[in-house]
């Protein structure tokens, strides 16, 4: 048996690194009746998210939650940082497991560390994550930091594997993979129409149709981008351009935003009208909003995964997403996967998508046969696996 703590701090964030963290930990605890699990976290979080009441829990007092301190705009409290590790050391353990290094804090405790690099983004986007230069220097020390500890590097795809090896001249062979898949409510939403309420609660008129975004608005998002070639679909195709609405937290970005000059851009093109901001939306209302969708677009100058583009396609819906992803193998056949900084590729795609109706169904139907093959079982397995093999080579 293989007894595993694991830092609890990513469990409320509501962007990939929480999602991440919940899905797989969830399915894990479902199929594993070899090893014994601990989760340290604390009051802040444990009031802003469910967690699973049959797990135990050490809990810190912390000055202010970790999803918060590690905000953009904010920075964690030495002494909160300090209070976790002292409750992590607390617990013995065979495996300490921190899910991303998003809310890594210095361990120093007996049990082989485990960490999980989602991507390599801010290392090769600093200028589009980081506020500042001191942002950018503290991120580097932490990374740097729980680098060293770690006994296991695990990261999400083998595109983040090849990325993260080059950027921190590392072996791919010391890198695990635990993959991410769609939960099954979003399967669960193919063909499934979308409510006239909740068309409504958007802005959308009866029968129109719309293009999907779901994430943050970061400026690495290049949603920027996104809105010029969208606006070049309107201005060419004034009947045929669908809405465009963009699905994610405002008020409460953990990383940089760049929304305000987004909403300044829309102005400027005159696209109010077009685009929709409905803030964050649940999984049981996103599903059909997904379903419905004439395409995820994901235009990023970077992904590590792309979850919502494979949630999309699980849904039924295909994708126009970056090439520099996980995605244009993934999804193979269920979109059209573009150079991020080539305008013209991006407004083009939008176009196939807008007036080739037939072109888009027969992705669609790729898309998700692709999605719905991927499985949060085996990412479980695989993560099990990768505990029970660190623990054993100590």
């Amino acid at each position: 048996m293989v007894r595993v703590a694991i830092d609890g701090s990513c469990w409320a964030n509501k962007r990939g690194y929480g999602r991440y963290m919940r899905e797989v930990l969830t399915e894990l605890w479902r199929i594993d009746r070899d090893n014994e699990y601990v989760m340290i976290t604390d009051s802040q979080s444990v009031q802003a998210a469910e967690f699973p009441e049959d797990i135990p829990k050490r809990i810190a007092e912390l000055g202010q939650s970790p999803v918060e301190g590690a905000s953009a705009g904010s920075r964690r409290r030495v002494g909160d940082m300090l209070a976790l590790g002292k409750a992590a050391r607390a617990e013995p353990c065979d495996v300490f497991f921190f899910s991303s290094v998003f809310s890594y804090f210095p361990y120093f405790g007996r049990g082989r560390v485990v960490l999980v690099i989602h991507d390599a983004i801010a290392e090769r986007h600093p200028r589009e994550v980081f506020p500042d230069f001191r942002s950018r220097m503290f991120w580097n020390i932490k990374t740097r930091l729980a680098i060293h500890e770690a006994d296991q590097l695990v990261t999400v795809s083998d595109y983040s594997r090849r990325e993260i090896a080059d950027v921190f001249r590392m072996s791919e062979d010391s890198i695990s993979v635990v993959s991410e898949s769609a939960s099954p409510i979003f399967a669960r939403a193919f063909g499934q129409p979308l409510s006239g309420n909740a068309r409504d609660s958007i802005g959308l008129g009866d029968g129109e149709t719309y293009f999907i975004y779901v994430g943050g608005f970061a400026p690495h998002k290049n949603l920027d981008r996104l809105i010029r070639a969208y606006g070049r679909l309107c201005e060419a195709h004034p009947e045929e351009a669908p809405a465009l609405v963009m699905v994610g937290e405002i008020d409460k970005q953990t990383c940089m935003s760049n929304i305000k000059d987004l909403h300044g851009l829309i102005d400027q093109l005159g696209l109010s009208r077009r685009v929709h901001f409905p803030g964050f939306v649940s999984d049981e209302a996103l599903a059909p909003l997904y379903a419905n969708a004439v395409g995820l677009l994901l235009p990023s100058l970077r992904e590590g995964f792309g979850l919502p583009a494979v949630e999309a396609a699980a849904a039924g819906t295909p994708v126009i997403a970056t090439r520099n992803s996980p995605l244009p193998e993934v999804l193979d056949g269920g979109g059209i996967f573009v150079e991020p900084t080539r305008d013209g590729d991006l407004a083009d795609a939008l176009k196939v998508f807008a007036t080739q109706s037939a072109e888009r169904d027969k992705m669609a139907r790729v898309a998700h046969d692709r999605a719905t093959a991927l499985s949060w079982t085996d990412s479980a397995r695989a993560l099990k696996r990768c505990f029970e093999e660190t623990a054993a080579a100590s």
